[in-house]
Parts: C-alpha cells; sequence; structure tokens
C-alpha cells in the first residue's frame, strides 16, 4: 500500500515537472541567443549566420543543431510521461471527433517538418547539394546537415507516434452506420485543413496512405522490438521520411532551375527591349506608309544620304534623343 502511494505522489509531480523542464528549456535558448554564450561556441564558423539562417531562433547551422537535439529531448520526455495516457472511452464513444483532431495535429506536424525541411534547403549553401565538393574532414557543414535531418525526422516520428497511438485506441469493428459516416467526414475535413496549410497534394497522399496502413494494422501501437509489425512500422516511416526529404530536393531544384530561366530571360530581354521592339514594328509600318520614301527609293536618283537624313528628322527625331539609331538602307534590284 505504501509503494503504491508512493508511485501515486511521484505521478502527481509528473506534469508540474514537465512544465517546470519546458520553461528552463525556453529560457535556456533564450539565454544563449541574446547573449551568444559561450562564446567559444558563438565564435566559430557553424554559428555564422552568413552561411546559414533561417530565423531569429536558428540564426545559424549550429544554433539550428542544437535547438533540434533540444526540442528532441523535449518531446522524448513528453512521451515518456504522457505517451502511456490514451483517451480510452472517449476514442470509442466520439471515434470521429478523435480522429479529427489527431489528424488536425498531424497535419501540423507534418507541415512544420516539411517547411523545416524547405528552410533547410534555402537558408543553408550545403545540405542536399550533392554538387558540392566539401571535404567533411576540412568543414562539417554536409555532416552537420545529415545529423539535424535525421534528428528532425526522430522528433517528427516520436511525435507522430504519440498522435497516432490515440488513433490506434479506436475500434472500428464496433462502428455503426453513422460512427463511418462521421469518421470520413473528419478525415476529409482534416485533409481540407492539410490543403489550407499549403502542404503539396502529394505529400497529403502519401501521408494518407502512411496512416492508413498504421491505422488498419494497428502498426504504431506497440513499439515491442523482434515483432514483424515494428519492422514495417519502422519501415514504412523510413519510407515516408524519404520521400518526403527527396521531394523537398527535386522541388527547391525545379524552382532553382525556374529561377536560372528567368535571370536569363531578363537578361535577354535587356539586350532586346521588348518596349523598343513594339516600337520599331510602329515605325516600320509607319516609313511603309510615307509615300514620299517610296517615291524616292523608287525614284532613279536614288541617294541613300538624302533618304536617311529624311527619315531621322521626320521620323526619329524624338528617338535620337533617348537612343542611338542606326539606319540600313538596301535598295532591291
Amino acid at each position: 500500500m505504501n509503494k503504491y502511494s508512493k508511485i501515486k505522489s511521484i505521478n502527481q509531480y509528473k506534469y508540474p515537472f514537465f512544465l517546470g523542464f519546458t520553461l528552463l528549456l525556453i529560457t535556456f535558448r533564450a539565454f544563449t541567443l541574446f547573449y551568444k554564450s559561450p562564446n567559444y561556441l558563438y565564435s566559430s564558423s557553424f554559428f555564422n549566420p552568413n552561411i546559414f539562417a533561417i530565423s531569429y531562433v536558428s540564426p545559424s547551422i549550429g544554433d539550428l543543431l542544437i535547438n533540434s537535439i533540444l526540442l528532441l529531448i523535449w518531446i522524448y520526455i513528453l512521451n515518456r510521461i504522457i505517451g502511456k495516457a490514451n483517451l480510452g472511452q472517449v476514442a470509442q464513444n466520439q471515434p470521429a471527433i478523435v480522429v479529427f483532431f489527431c489528424l488536425l495535429i498531424a497535419f501540423t506536424l507534418l507541415k512544420l517538418y516539411f517547411d523545416l525541411l524547405n528552410q533547410f534547403y534555402i537558408g543553408s549553401q550545403f545540405l542536399l547539394d550533392l554538387k558540392l565538393n566539401l571535404s567533411f574532414l576540412n568543414e562539417g557543414y554536409r555532416l552537420i546537415s545529415i545529423i539535424i535531418f535525421l534528428i528532425s525526422s526522430s522528433t517528427f516520428y516520436i511525435a507522430n507516434h504519440i498522435v497516432f497511438k490515440q488513433i490506434n485506441e479506436i475500434n472500428i469493428s464496433n462502428f455503426q452506420k453513422r460512427n463511418i459516416f462521421e469518421f470520413s467526414i473528419s478525415i476529409l475535413l482534416a485533409i481540407v485543413f492539410a490543403s489550407i496549410l499549403n502542404i503539396p497534394f502529394l505529400i497529403i497522399i502519401v501521408f494518407c496512405i502512411y496512416l492508413a496502413l498504421l491505422f488498419t494494422f494497428k502498426l504504431s501501437k506497440n513499439l515491442s522490438p523482434f515483432q514483424d509489425k515494428t519492422t514495417i512500422y519502422l519501415t514504412l516511416t523510413i519510407i515516408l521520411y524519404s520521400f518526403i526529404g527527396t521531394y523537398v530536393a527535386y522541388r527547391q531544384e525545379s524552382l532553382a532551375d525556374y529561377e536560372n530561366k528567368q535571370k536569363i530571360a531578363k537578361a535577354l530581354l535587356q539586350e532586346n527591349n521588348p518596349l523598343i521592339e513594339i516600337l520599331i514594328n510602329k515605325k516600320n509600318k509607319t516609313l511603309e506608309n510615307d509615300n514620299e520614301l517610296r517615291n524616292s527609293f523608287l525614284s532613279e536618283n536614288f541617294n541613300f544620304e538624302i533618304i536617311e537624313k529624311t527619315i531621322r528628322e521626320k521620323h526619329l527625331s524624338d528617338w535620337q534623343k533617348k537612343y542611338d539609331v542606326h539606319i540600313s538602307l538596301i535598295k532591291s534590284v
């Protein structure tokens, strides 16, 4: 009895402990970011914002690494504290509501993870740049990029695992027609929410297939080692994250290629100003309708200098102040 009371008293303090731990982490990061401390870390090239920068919270690749490690620790402790908790009776009585809110959380986590990879790709000169010849011994940026990618993926996985466990509490075999309809509406609304978050539709589809497999076969209910379900669960998760990372790399390379083409197009337009092209076409039509010029060309006393002077004075007087105009006259045989 005393042992039970002792365990119960410890459990009463786990949520205040977690809240205090969260505030401690936030205070620690705010202090290090504001005072750039410790100095021996922030004086290194890994904390140079010229190489990498996403936001004030992650102004360097070193800061992003620290944030990723602390977030992983935080989500791991969260999983240890509330990981065994489940919605129990609520999941059975109101499955549609549970699924809806769990999917909202899952899609929000997916959006954060997707944006992090995009920002990481854009903000860093090293991540996923396969053409970059950078020595791991001299500069560890690519290695840190890979480590951050793995840590972020692990954090995203643990957070989603907590959510998926709640969905797995639902017993679909006891569903009635009304429950199936509400369940379907909840999924559709969650997908609409994901679209509003501007998650690419292909990512939404792949993520929904992943969730459907987890829910149908209850793959994320337990993580017991040496079980086929655990192996399949982890394999599907690795495939999902690999797909998202590949999609981000492909998308960013496509955007970079599009931007390069736009730069080339702008450079060509500067050489061949479209406005000038339009004005020249209009002037050509005006010259074609000038009977005096037509007669001069047909005259036996054809004179290039006189015709050029006539064109400059009569048709191009306003142009010569702004542009260097060259006139070519060719008399047909």
